[in-house]
């Protein structure tokens, strides 16, 4: 199986980056670098709608890095929504990016996602110390045995950073970069 990041250079990134990730984050993270979108998105329309809702919702805008790339078995990126309200960028234009990002195949089953989990939590608790781990790492477990995959940030996460953010596909990044900088600022 081929990766596009080791896992301790997201695992490095993600405790730089967020000091307060929990297990729970960090499994995000593997998964949303793995099946980008797909879990998130019903249609295109949905898609904007949401998009349009959480800009609307956010009250803080941060100036960070726009792309984080979080790419493991799948090629994906975070993008900060909260830049998107310092510009003119269209919207649609944005959510169409996202909506075609989630249409695409994931690259590993579950089955072998689920033993690819396990190798990294192994690597996390052998070279990083991430508070509560012996309890989100039973919690997680069991939502693997009863097929649940997906799951959101942990409280103290959402807390602490109020994370913005939607997946794009890194095929698309270049597209998304060209249509940022045509953009002005607000």
């Amino acid at each position: 199986m081929e990766y596009f990041s080791e896992p301790n250079r997201i695992i490095e990134q993600e405790l730089t980056r967020f000091p307060q990730t929990r297990l729970q984050d960090i499994y995000k993270v593997f998964y949303q670098g793995t099946f980008g979108p797909a879990h998130f998105v019903r249609s295109r329309q949905n898609a904007e709608t949401a998009i349009k809702k959480e800009l609307d919702s956010i009250l803080e805008v941060k100036q960070t890095n726009i792309f984080h790339n979080i790419s493991y078995i799948g090629w994906f990126y975070r993008v900060d929504l909260s830049y998107l309200k310092l510009t003119t960028m269209d919207i649609t234009e944005f959510s169409d990016l996202f909506y075609r990002s989630s249409l695409l195949d994931p690259p590993i089953s579950y089955s072998n996602w689920k033993q690819e989990w396990k190798k990294i939590v192994g690597k996390i608790e052998n070279d990083f110390a991430i508070v509560n781990i012996k309890k989100d790492r039973e919690w997680l477990q069991r939502k693997l045995e009863k097929g649940e995959y997906i799951c959101s940030h942990s409280d103290i996460f959402h807390k602490e950073y109020h994370p913005h953010y939607r997946l794009i596909y890194g095929g698309f990044v270049k597209e998304l970069q060209t249509k940022i900088k045509k953009a002005s600022v607000r």
